[in-house]
């Protein structure tokens, strides 16, 4: 599909904003969690998203080209996407996980209304630790070699 779907969600019960629960569904290239996947896919996956998405809404596909673009070039350099979803004041950050469920990539990630997102805290602070908790789910899993 063109939407990302929560399979777990946890929020602080402090955090100002709404509250998603499992099951939400979000934009592939409107979030940091949709802009992930989409960089994370091999290329052939990710050929056929792009015409799924363009059918589905050729001005916003042609919009986000961009937003789509940078997330690839995130995700070469970084091992994962920041993205800032400004109309709902929320910044997000999200790191690609393999799985043994059919192969399917998963997303962790982690979002913050945008006056917590000061500078560069989510890529020199949370993007590392997301990294690290990913990598070593992944070695528990047997999906990855411990380093």
């Amino acid at each position: 599909g063109t939407e990302m779907i929560l399979v777990e969600s946890c929020v602080d019960n402090t955090a100002p904003h709404a509250k998603p629960d499992v099951g939400a569904v979000r934009g592939i290239t409107s979030t940091a969690m949709g802009l992930t996947y989409y960089s994370a896919i091999p290329d052939t996956e990710r050929q056929a998203l792009d015409k799924a998405l363009e059918t589905e809404n050729k001005s916003e596909w042609t919009k986000t080209r961009a937003v789509r673009a940078k997330a690839i070039r995130q995700m070469a350099e970084y091992g994962y996407c920041r993205h800032a979803t400004v109309e709902h004041g929320l910044e997000g950050i999200a790191v690609p996980m393999r799985s043994n469920f059919d192969g399917e990539l998963l997303v962790v990630n982690c979002v913050v209304a945008s006056f917590y997102a000061k500078g560069q805290w989510l890529e020199k602070e949370i993007g590392p630790r997301l990294k690290h908790l990913v990598r070593h789910v992944e070695e528990s899993a047997g999906l990855r070699r411990s380093s």
